[in-house]
């Protein structure tokens, strides 16, 4: 059988499906794929962060910490706080087994690993070790908290005293006027060594 064969027959392959109780003899319904019960030892996830970057003692150091997170630990313990406080979803629950369910550190750190990283879900689940559609909740519900949270500080225009304190402080550096953030694809490098010229620039 040849590797195209082999693929097509992969692709076209549904797996287990469940019967529908819905299906008549004029009208079937499209049947759902079985979705797999894996334990994740989801609090075995919530002690691995907790050791890499919030105990006492981490794995991983602040240097690492706001490269990661793209802010320091103090900040963003206060932001988990203030989150927990806000909206429920992100305080740790017990599920109906009795065991707790998905830890505010797991669910802020699945959601700014997204946010910061531009990654999948599933790319987030195996580190956090909490199901996809979780990290796809807390990375909406996140968004908006922020929003409702600091919204009203952060995300607006700046007044005219903050524009002038901005515009000094980027003239100061050698960028009088600048107010934006300053990308600098609009410049020429004239000396940019050939092999890397298809890496600095910007295609529209």
């Amino acid at each position: 059988m040849s590797g195209f064969s082999i693929l097509d027959e992969y692709l076209h392959d549904d797996g287990p499906l469940e019967d529908s109780d819905c299906e008549s003899d004029t009208e079937k319904l499209p049947r759902r794929r079985k979705s797999a019960n894996i334990d994740r030892e989801m609090e075995t996830g919530h002690a691995r962060i907790f050791a890499d970057y919030f105990s006492d003692n981490p794995v991983f150091n602040e240097k690492l910490f706001r490269r990661r997170y793209r802010m320091p630990s103090a900040f963003l313990k206060g932001v988990i706080s203030q989150l927990e406080a806000h909206d429920k979803y992100f305080t740790q629950r017990k599920d109906a087994c009795g065991r707790n369910g998905a830890s505010s550190i797991q669910k802020v750190t699945a959601a700014l690993r997204v946010l910061c990283y531009g990654i999948a879900y599933d790319a987030a689940e195996e580190y956090c070790r909490i199901l996809a559609t979780i990290i796809r909740e807390s990375t909406r519900r996140f968004c908006q908290a922020i929003v409702d949270l600091f919204g009203h500080e952060y995300l607006r225009d700046p007044t005219q005293e903050e524009i002038k304190e901005i515009s000094s402080f980027n003239a100061s550096r050698g960028c009088p006027g600048l107010v934006g953030s300053l990308d600098c694809t609009h410049f020429k490098w004239k000396n940019c060594p050939r092999a890397w010229s298809s890496q600095k620039v910007r295609y529209i």
